[in-house]
């Protein structure tokens, strides 16, 4: 859709410019427990983060996903997946060196599609260990909680 910056009075706004505009926000989960691997922790687990939306063919999603990695069983990388249905969008690693066994790191993690057909669809994120099979945690709490948001951002 091109960004039309040249409105002039008396121009009509069309319906098919209004079906292109953002239409907000599709689904919002917030989550102030945290979720912790179970063995086997190298392998992806759901965390809990869960949202299924009605998509629309040809629309841009903006999917946001605030996570706090924990290295709970000892100091190591730590993945998230995010999930459509049954397929992974993006994948994000964290590594040891920015990890500290004493406190999570809060970070969002951002990824947009567009959807290429109508209906249901879930989004999902996961998590693993990347490396030593010890537990990771997607820490959460009332200071420090989890959320999931799903935005419709316009027309492709």
């Amino acid at each position: 859709m091109a960004i039309n910056t040249t409105f002039t009075s008396g121009q009509i706004l069309t319906a098919a410019q209004m079906n292109a505009l953002p239409w907000g926000t599709a689904g919002v989960q917030t989550l102030t427990t945290a979720f912790d691997t179970s063995a086997t922790h190298t392998s992806y687990q759901d965390t809990g983060m869960t949202l299924t939306i009605t998509e629309v063919s040809g629309r841009r999603y903006r999917i946001t996903a605030k996570v706090n990695p924990y290295p709970s069983g000892g100091l190591q990388g730590v993945s998230f997946k995010l999930i459509r249905t049954a397929s992974a969008l993006t994948q994000a690693d964290f590594s040891p060196n920015v990890m500290d066994t004493g406190v999570s790191f809060p970070t969002n993690i951002t990824f947009v599609y567009t959807s290429v057909a109508s209906g249901s669809a879930t989004y999902k994120m996961q998590i693993a260990a990347m490396t030593a099979n010890t537990a990771v945690t997607d820490f959460g709490a009332a200071a420090y909680p989890r959320q999931f948001t799903i935005e419709d951002i316009g027309a492709s």
